[in-house]
């Protein structure tokens, strides 16, 4: 791999899947008239560092969560499948909201982010932990009763059975109920091997500035979903180092959002 770019021509139905997720706006599976029509505008969201053009790598980039076709997100999946695929997914540099009129600013770019414990195979555990309000550690301990099945089968019926009351015969002393723990999984449950990831809003920023200085870093939108701290930059400032950290907690709107950007230092 040479600058974040796989070698070689990238696999066709990746591209089409991120295609169909980019123009399916409706998520339902189908393109109409009104999503055909609007094709242009559409294929703009994949244009991320905003060229006015697509590259393979941007193609090759995991589908947005939030366009999953409704038909997967209905798709009943057993309780280990719910937390996850088993890779970590690579984020994309976000865009920033405008910088407000009258304002001396410039853009903050924001990337990464998304990475997850080596432990956990691919799974966000911190966000799901923290949305459960437990620690990772007790989720881990908690899913390291469950039993996946072999092969990327679905598990038989008594499978799923044994291995959510496992689940809940850990969690339940928490105070976890059933339903929640429903929820919570379905709500981080993404497929990697498809290109999936699990639910994210990108977060946005600008840094105020003064005679040539940084005197502030402002976020416009904090974002959620991220489960380690994305890298914060400003362009044409590489001397200066940004540090940023997060806040989690059982809102999911919430979870996994840029508490602070901070300069930590000037190189």
């Amino acid at each position: 791999m040479r600058n974040g770019r796989p070698p070689g021509p990238p696999p066709l139905d990746h591209i089409a899947l991120t295609l169909l997720h980019a123009l399916d706006t409706n998520d339902d599976g189908n393109l109409d008239a009104a999503e055909i029509a609007a094709a242009s505008q559409s294929l703009k969201t994949l244009d991320t560092d905003g060229d006015g053009r697509l590259t393979m790598y941007e193609l090759l980039l995991p589908p947005r969560p939030n366009n999953q076709s409704a038909a997967n997100r209905n798709t009943p999946h057993s309780t280990e499948q719910q937390f996850g695929g088993n890779e970590t997914r690579q984020a994309v540099t976000q865009k920033t909201s405008p910088i407000p009129p009258g304002v001396n600013g410039i853009s903050v770019n924001i990337s990464g982010g998304y990475e997850t414990d080596r432990r956990d195979g691919g799974r966000p555990v911190v966000l799901i932990a923290a949305a459960l309000k437990v620690s990772s550690d007790v989720f881990r301990d908690a899913f390291s009763h469950v039993h996946p099945a072999t092969g990327g089968r679905e598990p038989e019926p008594a499978q799923v059975r044994l291995n959510k009351q496992a689940l809940m015969q850990s969690l339940g002393p928490y105070g976890i109920t059933n339903e929640r723990l429903d929820t919570v999984s379905n709500y981080y449950r993404y497929n990697g091997a498809k290109g999936e990831m699990w639910r994210t809003t990108p977060a946005s920023a600008y840094a105020k500035m003064q005679d040539g200085k940084v005197t502030e870093i402002v976020i416009t939108n904090p974002g959620a979903g991220y489960s380690t701290a994305p890298t914060v930059t400003i362009p044409g400032m590489t001397n200066l180092k940004l540090k940023s950290t997060l806040s989690f907690g059982a809102d999911f709107a919430k979870n996994g959002s840029i508490q602070a950007i901070m300069v930590e230092k000037a190189m």
